[in-house]
């Protein structure tokens, strides 16, 4: 029996690619699901772990449209998987982390002058990178609109007490975040 001719779908090396175009993230982040698991230190680890990554997709999707460079984004990417692991490093720390929104908890620890200092004792080089990519990632979370804000403005009733302004059915906005400095938290560190 004599093989016939390979058809371009037939092809290994054609796959990848058909599936890259169906969902760019899995080819960026293949193991995107697995992040939670290698974060955990403990079972309860999961769960916030999994509730970050659903928080980092929009991010890690926008990255992939601003069309960097392979490396670059290879860059954030770990740097991201960093920030994750160093979110359940600080749950662990603290179990009063555990009952706020992860994504607050992720807001606390970034910020516009960059990241946590990195628990395992990166380079400056690698600090600097990673810090990059926390300002980025603060910038993309608090620029966001929240679905509050894109409702028409509020509008004053009048009730039989008087004049209400509130608008009840309105979600609560995000909390605004402290600034601090890197040097503040240095010192913290030191002491």
């Amino acid at each position: 029996m004599a093989a016939g001719p390979k058809g371009v779908a037939a092809r290994p090396d054609s796959l990848p690619a058909q599936q890259a175009v169906a969902d760019p993230l899995q080819s960026y982040c293949p193991d995107l699901d697995q992040w939670p698991r290698s974060w955990a230190y403990e079972a309860r680890d999961v769960p916030p772990g999994q509730q970050m990554v659903e928080c980092f997709k929009p991010f890690l999707r926008e990255l992939l449209a601003l069309r960097l460079s392979r490396t670059t984004l290879r860059r954030h990417r770990d740097n991201i998987w960093t920030l994750g692991g160093e979110v359940i490093s600080r749950l662990q720390m603290d179990n009063r982390l555990r009952r706020r929104p992860i994504q607050q908890v992720v807001l606390d620890l970034i910020g516009d002058d960059g990241g946590p200092l990195l628990s395992h004792g990166e380079p400056e080089a690698g600090q600097r990178s990673f810090d990059t990519t926390c300002r980025k990632l603060f910038r993309f979370l608090t620029a966001a609109e929240p679905a509050a804000a894109k409702l028409k403005p509020i509008q004053q009733r009048r009730t039989k007490s008087g004049i209400d302004g509130t608008h009840a059915e309105l979600s609560a906005m995000r909390v605004a975040v402290k600034p601090r400095s890197r040097t503040a938290v240095r010192r913290r560190r030191r002491a």
